[in-house]
């Protein structure tokens, strides 16, 4: 018995796509099944447990979002009281797509009776090594500085890294991927469009900072999402200038913020001409506007208009 969850559904999803390609590389798909565990009859799955057919030596029974099923729990005390016996010749795997919650009865059944594999969120250097690796099996090289600067461009969801990492793949010509190559094939993400905007207010360009933020609109990215995410971020900035008057340098500080290298560099190269004291007075000024929108009925474009206000 195997349960596979985790935030990460991009190596959750891989790891079962594996074990799935082992079983039928050794067995051919005769003994898989695959069942959606969030609306399948429990008494369903018993009869799967049950059924081994002579010419199937050996059976794989993947259920999908079973912690969804209403009725886990009769699986659940089943197996806790013998009632039903997993069969040798079976091997059950439960996949979720999220967390699994471990309080649950479920989840404690699983990790008394089998094995559970939980894959996170990666960032920061280890994110950087699997788009060096990804790069690498479709016959591709890209160096740390550009596998930042990918990262930058699309953000940390693997989902994405990979659809862009395999595009990237087919337009390259040349071994090596470029930041030419990657400007040219990769959409910029929301979140480095935003550290131009920050860079802007900065910088006190309230002209850029607008080109900015009505191209994200234009987009489609949601304003009230948009005001969030900047307040969150220029709290990043604020924090990041507080720890360079500190004396720290860029790789202590971007390691400290947990924060992508390539972004730590390109906001040393813009904060040091900012006096700390106004970072500290548009931030609390962000807060309030972020504060109003929640709490209130602020229409997005005024509240864009607050923002601009404080430059």
């Amino acid at each position: 018995m195997l349960l596979i969850h985790g935030e990460n559904t991009y190596l959750a999803k891989r790891r079962l796509e594996e074990i799935i390609l082992a079983y039928t590389a050794e067995y051919g798909s005769g003994g898989l099944v695959v069942l959606n565990g969030a609306e399948c009859l429990v008494d369903n799955l018993f009869r799967e447990l049950e059924a081994i057919s002579m010419f199937v030596p050996n059976k794989l029974l993947v259920i999908k979002y079973f912690s969804e099923n209403g009725d886990y729990r009769k699986f659940v005390e089943a197996v806790n009281e013998a009632k039903v016996i997993l069969p040798d010749e079976v091997s059950l795997v439960f996949w979720e797509n999220t967390a699994a919650d471990k309080r649950t009865s479920f989840y404690k059944m699983v990790k008394k009776q089998g094995e559970i594999e939980e894959f996170k969120n990666v960032g920061g250097g280890k994110l950087v090594s699997w788009v060096r690796s990804e790069c690498s099996e479709r016959g591709k090289r890209i160096s740390r500085d550009m596998a930042q600067f990918l990262i930058l461009r699309t953000g940390e969801e693997m989902w994405r890294l990979s659809a862009e990492i395999e595009k990237l793949s087919l337009f390259c010509e040349l071994e090596e991927i470029s930041k030419e190559d990657i400007e040219m094939s990769v959409p910029i993400s929301a979140t480095m469009e935003i550290w131009g905007m920050l860079d802007a207010i900065g910088a006190e360009d309230k002209k850029r900072a607008v080109e900015i933020f009505e191209r994200l609109l234009q987009q489609g990215e949601d304003a009230h999402h948009m005001i969030s995410l900047i307040t969150w971020q220029f709290r990043q900035l604020i924090q990041y200038k507080y720890e360079s008057l500190q004396g720290k340098n860029v790789a202590q500080i971007a390691a400290s913020l947990k924060i992508n290298p390539y972004v730590a560099r390109k906001i040393s190269s813009g904060i040091s001409r900012v006096d700390f004291n106004k970072l500290k007075v548009i931030y609390n000024k962000l807060v309030d506007i972020d504060f109003a929108r929640k709490t209130s009925a602020l229409d997005p474009r005024f509240a864009i208009t607050l923002l601009l206000s404080v430059l």
